[in-house]
């Protein structure tokens, strides 16, 4: 039985806390303190974190598989009115302007995403706002920690944002000579590593058999039995399929890269059975009116999916990402092979990726031939 954890309103310093009340327990201990958003509370002879509804959320998916959390004697209302609002920073001015563009161009060049080149900018831009437009060139250390401090833990901007500001900072310095920033000195977040959830077999299986509409079946199902990415599933092409090979060809996945999932005989019959009634000739998944399928669609249908097949467990679409891994994982397949199925790199070591030919990913029997869905 999982030990639960009663969370009541306190005061620290004259401030509003969340006091979080446990019977011994040596794991829950040694989990607070490397939470990284709790403190002792020495008058309370408790663990504390800060008092607001993010907070909680944080701390449930933190503790989710270790103790139940128990927050019927939070109040909402009392929540809402500690929670912190950023105050509103001075608008970007032009005297930047140049160093901003500068790095735009810079990566562009080295083919960043549009969507990573606006969010690196924005990062930029708002450390430069929070210091009154302080010229880049002029920066230290000590600004860069202040506006972590004062700003993004202040006011509880999430660990992938202040992951995101980081890798924005790295990738400026590196390309400005002039800095007098290392960015050796420019340290990570710490963010707890917990297991994502999994979908267990059935529960996989319940879920695929719960959606009537065959496009939503077939995307679903696809997701899962390759273990894709939300948006490689979208770009797939015709092309990218090799029924002869059994293989599908992902082209620019996560940080661009390409590889080669195997295709199973299974969801080979799914697309096969797709193609027929819908007839693609480019894009494999297209909307109703064309063009790219939404990815927000694709998340309502997993979703509605979720209900439908009484799946309470904090599931999103990249779950079935996840579950498929560990499915593998637990019949045998070799971790290096799963790495490179899933277009991984390890962050732990400087090794390139371990890649697997192409008549091993055919050994490779994915998790879907074990569910009994109809065809």
């Amino acid at each position: 039985m999982q030990p639960e954890i009663h969370l009541n309103h306190g005061v620290y310093h004259g401030t509003a806390v969340i006091l979080c009340h446990f019977e011994y327990n040596p794991r829950l201990i040694q989990e607070f303190r490397h939470y990284p958003n709790s403190s002792w509370h020495n008058e309370g002879k408790t663990w504390m974190i800060t008092s607001s509804v993010i907070s909680i959320e944080h701390l449930k998916k933190y503790f989710y598989g270790i103790a139940k959390i128990n927050a019927s004697k939070l109040s909402a209302k009392t929540l809402e009115q500690v929670k912190l609002k950023a105050p509103t920073l001075p608008k970007f001015l032009s005297i930047n302007e140049s160093s901003i563009n500068g790095f735009i161009d810079y990566m562009r060049s080295l083919r960043y995403s549009e969507n990573t080149v606006k969010s690196y900018a924005d990062s930029l831009k708002l450390l430069i706002r929070f210091h009154q437009n302080r010229q880049l060139k002029e920066f230290t250390l000590e600004h860069i920690q202040e506006f972590n401090k004062d700003y993004i833990l202040k006011y509880n901007y999430s660990v992938s944002f202040q992951n995101q500001f980081i890798n924005a900072l790295k990738l400026f310095y590196k390309s400005n000579k002039e800095s007098m920033v290392e960015i050796e000195d420019l340290e990570r977040p710490f963010s707890a590593r917990k297991l994502p959830v999994i979908l267990s077999l059935k529960e996989v299986e319940r879920l695929i058999n719960q959606i009537v509409n065959l496009k939503h079946r077939t995307m679903i199902a696809v997701i899962y039995s390759c273990g894709l990415r939300r948006g490689e599933l979208i770009n797939l092409r015709v092309g990218d399929i090799d029924s002869e090979r059994m293989l599908i060809h992902i082209k620019g996945g996560k940080g661009k890269k390409d590889r080669m999932v195997p295709l199973s005989d299974k969801t080979l019959i799914i697309l096969r059975n797709y193609a027929r009634a819908y007839r693609p000739n480019d894009l494999i998944f297209t909307g109703s009116t064309g063009g790219f399928y939404s990815g927000s669609s694709l998340q309502s249908v997993f979703k509605s999916a979720k209900i439908k097949a009484k799946i309470t467990k904090p599931a999103t679409l990249h779950t079935l990402r996840h579950s498929f891994a560990t499915h593998l994982l637990e019949s045998g397949v070799n971790l290096r092979y799963i790495q490179d199925v899933l277009g991984h790199s390890s962050s732990k070591t400087t090794e390139i990726y371990t890649h697997v030919s192409s008549e091993e990913l055919k050994k490779i029997i994915s998790p879907i031939e074990k569910l009994n869905i109809s065809l």
